[in-house]
Formats: structure tokens, sequence, C-alpha cells
């Protein structure tokens, strides 16, 4: 159970990191006359990354979870 608090608590900084940073590129290209199209691609840019680190946590989570015992031990 350890073994996969680690990863998780890695994906939530991280996704916190990037959608911080979809939301200030998204205030930052926002003008007078509404969003602009660079907004919009950092949004979707974000989402999009949020996206990618919770599948490839599941995955880690899974490899924990039929993860033998360490290699180095057997030597």
């Amino acid at each position: 159970m350890k073994k996969k608090i680690a990863p998780v608590i890695i994906t939530i900084v991280v996704s916190l990191l990037i959608i911080l940073w979809a939301c200030t590129g998204l205030r930052e290209t926002a003008g007078l006359d509404g969003f602009s199209s660079a907004g919009l691609l950092f949004l979707l840019a974000g989402i999009g990354g949020v996206g990618v680190l919770v599948a490839v946590l599941f995955i880690r989570l899974k490899e924990i979870d039929h993860e033998d015992e360490d290699d180095l031990k057997k030597y």
C-alpha cells in the first residue's frame, strides 16, 4: 500500500501545476474581445496533459499490484 502513495501524490502535484499553467495561459491570452484561439490551445493542452498523467497513474498502479519481488534481492 505504501508503494502506491508516491505515484498518487506526484500525479496530484503535477496535475495542479499543469492546471495552473493552463489557466494562466488562458487568462493571459484573453483580451477585451473574449478568448483567443491560443488561450483555448493552452486549455486543451492542459486537459490532455492531465488526462495522460491519470492514464499513466493507472498503469503504474497496475504494475505495482502485479510486481514480483525486487530483482536485486535475487542476487
